[in-house]
């Protein structure tokens, strides 16, 4: 018995869906009653199944009152609040049962195996004393005395018992692997939109660097433009500007040295003055390119 989740977003109306619904498939079960070979007079039902396996989705044990009282609808007259009554006792008494099971790392073939444990004790020491006691305060325990209709129930519910038993531990097994599958299902999501962001925040920076390089790149390369006209400017001033005054220099003092007249000496000299004052400005004009250089490549490095 596999029993679909019911998507309801709200909480109430789901956990009453989940009552409604147990309580309704415990009447059906209980409905149907099975009479056991060799003992005359004596039957049985599965009413227990549902009602056990509502424990692993109701979230209150308020909610078992409803389904309690839906499966004592389908009861004889006379046993109607006898059914109520020792299925609200069992069942939340089985209900903290079950939350304190949980609170264990049991994996799910142990769980299934303390579960069958626990319904054995569930029967024999809560749902057939809850009966007894509920009997003999209607008085319906007919002078046999409450130990001995407890062992005439015992005897007439062992088939029940074992096959509640096994039922529901093989439902609770199959339930918790389903949960675990669901639960590792959202984690592996989890993970995968982590890795997605964590992807695509990477290609964000990888492109954010992509920029910054085709930028740094655009800057070097206006840089290394700027001093290749530099140093072609500088290369052109040694090659031309320095050139010309230092050859006007050269003819002049070949000049002064053969002159002899005194003025025209002077004359040559003024003119010697001026080319080396002109001179004197490409040399500063070409040291200020070389600084400017050198200060640009400290900054680029």
């Amino acid at each position: 018995m596999q029993i679909p989740s019911i998507e309801i977003k709200n909480p109430i109306v789901k956990q009453l869906s989940y009552a409604v619904l147990f309580g309704s498939l415990s009447a059906l079960f209980g409905s149907v009653r099975m009479l056991l070979p060799g003992i005359e007079g004596a039957g049985s039902d599965f009413r227990e199944i549902p009602l056990l396996v509502s424990l692993f989705y109701l979230n209150h044990p308020i909610y078992i009152i409803l389904s309690s009282l839906i499966t004592s609808v389908v009861a004889p007259p006379n046993a109607m609040i006898n059914t109520f009554a020792m299925h609200v006792v069992a069942l939340i008494i089985g209900f903290y049962a079950y939350k304190k099971i949980k609170t264990y790392s049991f994996n799910h073939y142990v769980l299934g195996t303390v579960w069958i444990v626990f319904t054995v004790i569930y029967y024999y020491l809560f749902l057939i004393p809850s009966l007894v006691i509920t009997n003999e305060l209607l008085s319906m325990n007919q002078d046999i005395g409450m130990i001995n209709s407890y062992l005439s129930i015992i005897s007439t519910m062992q088939f029940e018992l074992t096959s509640t038993a096994l039922v529901t531990s093989i439902f609770l097994i199959q339930l918790e692997i389903r949960r675990s599958l669901e639960d590792h299902k959202k984690n592996l999501v989890i993970m995968v939109n982590k890795k997605t962001k964590a992807l695509a925040d990477a290609n964000h920076e990888l492109k954010s660097m992509n920029e910054n390089l085709d930028h740094l790149v655009k800057e070097r390369t206006q840089k290394v433009q700027e001093q290749y006209e530099q140093m072609l400017k500088y290369a052109y001033l040694n090659s031309h500007e320095v050139r010309a005054p230092l050859s006007r220099m050269q003819g002049l003092m070949s000049i002064i040295i053969q002159e002899q007249d005194i003025q025209s000496k002077m004359e040559l000299i003024e003119k010697l003055k001026l080319s080396s004052e002109e001179l004197d400005a490409i040399i500063i004009e070409m040291s200020q390119i070389l600084e400017s250089e050198l200060i640009k490549g400290k900054k680029v490095s």
